[in-house]
């Protein structure tokens, strides 16, 4: 006799010792990880099948770090590679070429 999903997730939740935790604590939990890997929000939106990802956000939001955070640490790491002699900024050239590639 085959299970379906639920049966499987019941069965796969006693194996790992977290019968207590809900499917959706799962989701939850996924979405979070994926947040702090630097996931971006339209990949967690399409992921979730949330109808938007204006949605995401407003569900998700406060997980993420402060836009003012990143552009912050980003700025500070460029300063500290010029003050190593770093180049900071790429020829738009260089720019294209990677957008390109990858």
């Amino acid at each position: 006799m085959t299970c379906g999903p639920s049966q499987r997730l019941v069965r796969a939740k006693r194996r790992a010792g977290i019968e207590g935790v809900r499917w959706h604590d799962l989701r939850h939990t996924a979405v979070a990880l994926a947040i702090e890997q630097g996931a971006h929000a339209k990949a967690i939106q399409e992921r979730m099948g949330h109808a938007s990802v204006s949605v995401t956000l407003d569900r998700y939001g406060h997980l993420l770090r402060s836009l003012g955070e990143r552009i912050a640490d980003g700025l500070d790491s460029a300063f500290q590679s010029a003050d190593q002699g770093a180049q900071v900024v790429a020829p738009v050239a260089e720019i294209r070429r990677r957008r390109e590639s990858g």
